[in-house]
């Protein structure tokens, strides 16, 4: 597959979930709230708001009650993994990754709301196996990837801001004599968007959220074709190893969108992930494309105020 359809897979892909997600606007029962994204609390709860008390009850959100929520995710699905340093073949297989994100909202006792900027950390550890056509060789890979957003609310269903990211990964490739890994460093800036809506059905509460990070620009580690890394690292021959990334050679984007629902006390998750990883420096080519059914559990942290 080209570089154009590679960037063309990933551009469909992410207008096809940004349509999904322009479902969070429609008018389907929408709650009171000011903070569409803190949707669940326990059944009963007491909040001290200044001198004022309030209860909630039956499990929707007041927004002076939660402050921060924190969400793990278990995803699984099929892989696509290119790394022409290692193999010019594209090899298939399957993916599992854990995620933990922690948002942070901060509370203004003057107007009694949350002000409009909110941070969000997510951790992320990703294990892949993949074999070739043929059936003779695989790769074994892994990679752990911190991402930190600055998400400023635009109304109460959107919210968008700046991101940092930072990827440490490796490739291992079974059959390979002569350079068989490849280690992957990368540092990005780039553009965070979160959608999300509270609904309801059949008297229960729902939540549907999209989320999509959009590097713009970067500097990645790479070898160059046929260069051993006994070159880089042991005898220090540097090659423009560190190298400029940005959508022109490197577009990639991450996605997901899910839907939290309850059972009993606890708020549970089920969504899909897409991440679309690729890059072409130093005269090699990379991708990653992993699409993920996820499950999960979000909870929702209550305090006094």
């Amino acid at each position: 597959m080209s570089k154009m359809s590679h960037i063309a897979t990933s551009c469909q892909g992410f207008f096809l979930a940004f349509c999904l997600s322009l479902l969070t606007v429609l008018p389907l029962k929408a709650q009171t709230s000011q903070a569409d994204s803190l949707r669940f609390l326990p059944e009963v709860d007491v909040v001290d708001v200044g001198m004022k008390k309030k209860t909630v009850c039956g499990g929707l959100v007041n927004t002076f009650a939660a402050t921060r929520i924190q969400e793990y995710m278990l995803g699984i699905g099929p892989a696509n993994v290119l790394d022409t340093y290692l193999s010019p073949e594209t090899y298939k297989g399957s993916a599992v990754s854990l995620s933990s994100v922690d948002r942070r909202l901060r509370f203004d006792t003057e107007t009694r709301t949350y002000r409009k900027w909110q941070h969000q950390s997510t951790w992320q550890v990703s294990l892949n196996m993949a074999s070739n056509r043929a059936n003779n060789a695989d790769y074994l890979g892994g990679s752990l990837a911190f991402q930190y957003d600055w998400l400023r609310r635009v109304n109460r269903y959107l919210a968008v801001g700046p991101m940092v990211e930072a990827f440490l990964g490796g490739l291992y490739n079974t059959r390979n004599g002569n350079n068989p890994a490849q280690l992957y460093a990368q540092a990005e800036a780039g553009v965070t968007l979160l959608a999300e809506k509270s609904f309801s059905f059949l008297n229960k509460n729902f939540g549907i959220d999209y989320e999509a990070s959009l590097p713009f620009l970067g500097a990645t580690f790479s070898p160059q074709y046929g260069q051993s890394y006994y070159e880089i690292f042991t005898r220090g021959n540097y090659d423009h190893n560190i190298a400029v990334t940005s959508p022109f050679n490197a577009l990639s984007l991450r996605q997901r969108i899910s839907l939290d629902f309850r059972l009993g006390r606890h708020v549970f998750r089920i969504g899909y992930m897409g991440n679309y990883r690729q890059r072409e420096v130093n005269n090699l080519k990379y991708h990653d494309y992993d699409h993920q059914l996820l499950l999960g559990y979000t909870k929702y942290f209550t305090v006094k105020l």
